[in-house]
């Protein structure tokens, strides 16, 4: 299995973003895990995670049996600890497990990052973005004592509408964020909250390539438009390498921000799936 990864400042002037690439996972040699986690206010959540989220995900006592229940309490462990440092800061997550002989795809995403999958050069969504419009999401942050505010700003002459919470933070998922997590209601609870949605998808023949990118990406590409651009590159290589991939997410963040207009740290992991022999 080949994957590769590249992470872009932008125009930013630092970049917050971290990437995970492990093949294998090391707690789970049969397995491989994949992450962008897209820090705000900070890297310290984002560093944090990407040290130590697949960790607490594969050494989670019902792992082997449970992946799902296993990914939201490696998530919900990895919030608790890392509130414990106090940090003022957070990020989203998306994450993706590839099980033994690429059977298997999960993923998990808390945020606005996303995971797609091209198949037979079509575009498919593994996950769904928490926004701060969804209305599931704004009900919890209501119930939660806490406001969804949105204001009109400028920038680069256009105006934007933009959505936050108490009109400080414009996620509705994360880890860290702990000004956002009161008291001792359950993680699922709090107004900004760590708990992932899980999807889970057998493998297919037609079965390509996954992207797992921040939205520094989705919010100037459509998922298509992802998928064409990596397939048209991916069409004129003879081999298809780690180093290639990764050549691949650069000049595919490079787009989002030179050519797209994004204007925030841009990171992309593209993940090719072993072919399957036909029978």
């Amino acid at each position: 299995m080949n994957a590769g990864s590249f992470s872009n400042k932008g125009k930013n002037d630092y970049n917050e973003d971290r990437v995970v690439v492990l093949k294998p996972l090391p707690e789970d040699n049969a397995s491989h895990f994949f992450a962008v986690y897209d820090g705000h206010g900070g890297t310290a959540a984002s560093t944090y995670c990407q040290k130590h989220l697949h960790t607490n995900v594969a050494t989670y006592e019902k792992y082997a049996t449970n992946k799902k229940e296993a990914f939201i309490e490696g998530y919900k462990a990895t919030d608790k600890k890392f509130l414990k440092k106090m940090e003022d800061c957070g990020t989203t997550a998306v994450s993706c497990l590839i099980t033994q002989d690429a059977k298997k795809i999960i993923v998990a995403n808390a945020g606005d990052s996303r995971c797609i999958l091209s198949s037979g050069g079509k575009a498919v969504a593994i996950s769904e973005e928490h926004k701060l419009g969804n209305p599931n999401e704004k009900k919890r942050i209501k119930e939660a004592d806490h406001t969804v505010e949105t204001e009109t700003i400028l920038q680069d002459g256009k105006r934007y509408q933009l959505t936050r919470v108490d009109g400080q933070i414009a996620v509705s998922r994360a880890i860290g964020d702990g000004d956002f997590k009161d008291g001792d209601g359950p993680p699922e609870k709090q107004a900004i909250t760590c708990v992932p949605d899980v999807y889970e998808r057998d493998v297919k023949p037609a079965d390509q390539f996954l992207v797992l990118a921040c939205d520094g990406v989705w919010d100037v590409m459509e998922n298509q438009e992802v998928v064409d651009f990596i397939n048209k590159l991916l069409s004129k290589a003879k081999t298809v390498t780690d180093d290639l991939l990764s050549q691949i997410c650069e000049q595919l963040t490079n787009h989002a921000v030179n050519n797209k207009g994004s204007p925030d740290n841009v990171t992309a992991i593209i993940v090719v799936l072993p072919k399957k022999p036909k029978k």
